[in-house]
């Protein structure tokens, strides 16, 4: 999925099966000018940064969709350990998946990305001397 021109949003998104080498087009339930996509799990998560507060999520095995409203806008999208993470200009939402809830937590500066790994979320961007490390386990 991506961006056609200008405002323009983009219906369709390609999936590329590695095991197999072959492409799909599937379309998009609201389309995208910002795409933040990632694939966990057997399904893709889908939001847009120009969108409307909701992950599209996407089944590989049954072409299904469902809808997760999201409590603020999708800044970054990634995936760690069952859970979603949303980064909001620095806000922080951790969704997880088996008990369906969302956890919130408010930074003081905006940050611009979030990736995690081993049971620890990193942001950064908005000061290039800051890192702000969260350990889930520890909160």
């Amino acid at each position: 999925g991506g961006e056609t021109s200008g405002t323009q949003r983009y219906f369709k998104m390609n999936i590329y099966n590695v095991p197999t080498d072959t492409w799909t087009t599937i379309d998009l339930p609201n389309g995208t000018i910002g795409p933040r996509t990632i694939a966990a799990d057997n399904k893709i998560y889908f939001g847009d940064i120009e969108g409307d507060r909701t992950i599209y999520i996407y089944s590989i095995e049954d072409g299904s969709w469902k809808e997760l409203d999201v409590p603020g806008f999708i800044g970054t999208l990634t995936y760690m350990d069952r859970m979603l993470i949303v980064e909001d200009r620095g806000d922080l939402m951790l969704y997880n998946i088996d008990t369906e809830t969302w956890t919130e937590y408010d930074f003081p500066q905006q940050s611009a990305t979030v990736t995690a790994t081993n049971g620890k979320i990193a942001l950064a961007g908005s000061n290039p001397n800051l890192v702000r490390i969260y350990d889930v386990a520890s909160d």
